[in-house]
């Protein structure tokens, strides 16, 4: 156990592996720590991490996706203790997050389920390569994935999980221009996130995780954000070989920390995975 909070957890390599895998189920954060570049800290069983740290990963390559993005996420939903017994849910200290991503605000209905099966469930992610295959069915003669592409497996997710809340078509159109007002807000709002914008970043993340479509858009908007300057990318498609090292072997593309991430793509490609996802939700359903 660490003498304090920000010093870092002494891991084995199988708790590594179990944290990466089995609680940080996103492909970014969960490929953070399996290959070290993100620190974990309190203790191997209740994980947290700095926020700071996953933002300066996510700023990698000159650009702002991790202090404008990275950093709301992780405010917004993941800023509580979630193996507290019977304390409920105690805030995290600040200035960390929980890596225990099943469970949390972020974790909903309608997922992939590439890493995570029951959102409810609390450090039982694990890797389901059908599920991945699934993903990989959308990718064009070229091995990418297009923004369109993505838009249909989010529907396909949605249709096929009767949990899943996804908002009317006509609610869809008023609900994405509040988004874009949040977003205004809290990613193009200036750079003070710890103080004045605490109620914007809860207002948008609470959005977020309302309508299972929108917080899945925003969640593949952020790998679209990721990726869209790697050498493996054209015209806005990523490489499915890109997404596979981070979904399947935790490992991030050559190269990753010297492209630019900016958070104005990860507007614009959720924006447009909303809209995709919507048209091809409703019209299955009518």
């Amino acid at each position: 156990m660490p003498e304090s909070i920000d010093e870092p957890v002494r891991l084995s390599p199988t708790q590594q592996k179990e944290i990466a895998e089995r609680m940080a189920t996103c492909p970014f954060v969960g490929t953070a720590v399996a290959t070290g570049l993100l620190q974990v800290l309190n203790t191997a069983d209740n994980p947290l991490a700095s926020i700071d740290d996953v933002a300066r990963l996510g700023d990698s390559g000159g650009g702002n996706l991790g202090t404008k993005v990275l950093k709301l996420f992780a405010r917004g939903n993941h800023s509580q203790m979630l193996n507290a017994g019977d304390g409920g849910r105690p805030d995290v200290p600040h200035g960390t997050f929980n890596l225990q991503f099943g469970g949390s605000q972020g974790a909903h209905a309608g997922h992939s389920g590439i890493l995570l099966g029951d959102p409810e469930e609390v450090g039982r992610g694990r890797l389901d390569p059908p599920q991945f295959d699934r993903l990989a069915e959308h990718a064009d003669k070229n091995g990418r994935l297009s923004i369109d592409a993505v838009g249909d497996f989010i529907a396909e997710n949605l249709e096929k999980d009767p949990k899943r809340e996804v908002f009317p078509a006509s609610k869809f159109i008023r609900d994405t221009l509040r988004l874009v007002r949040e977003v205004k807000d809290v990613v193009f709002g200036g750079d003070d996130l710890e103080t004045e914008k605490t109620e914007a970043i809860a207002a948008l993340t609470k959005l977020l995780g309302a309508d299972h479509l929108m917080g899945s858009a925003g969640e593949w908007g952020l790998l679209f954000a990721f990726l869209k300057n790697s050498p493996s990318s054209a015209h806005g498609d990523i490489a499915l070989a890109d997404v596979k090292m981070m979904f399947v072997d935790k490992k991030f593309p050559d190269g990753w920390e010297s492209w630019e991430k900016d958070a104005f793509d990860w507007v614009t490609a959720t924006s447009r995975l909303a809209t995709d996802a919507a048209f091809a939700y409703h019209l299955s359903r009518k």
